[in-house]
């Protein structure tokens, strides 16, 4: 028997560039990467996702960064 507990997570990237952070940020880098990860956060949950972890990683390469959302997925 399946139950909620044992569900696989699924995991989510959202890369946002320093060209986007540049043009898009009114305050701090930080606010902008709140908003924006809030914004997907909510479209995940509107995709029948539960975010259960989080994190924001600095990609060297490019300079921007990546936003990993770790879900579940919710069948009711």
């Amino acid at each position: 028997m399946f139950t909620q507990e044992e569900g696989t997570l699924e995991v989510f990237r959202l890369v946002v560039g320093p060209d986007e952070v540049e043009a898009e940020a009114e305050g701090s880098i930080t606010e902008y990467l709140i908003e924006r990860g809030a914004l997907y956060g909510n479209k995940l949950g509107r995709e029948k996702k539960k975010v259960k972890e989080f994190d924001v990683v600095k990609d060297p390469l490019s300079g921007g960064w990546v936003l990993i959302f770790m879900c579940e997925r919710c069948y009711y």
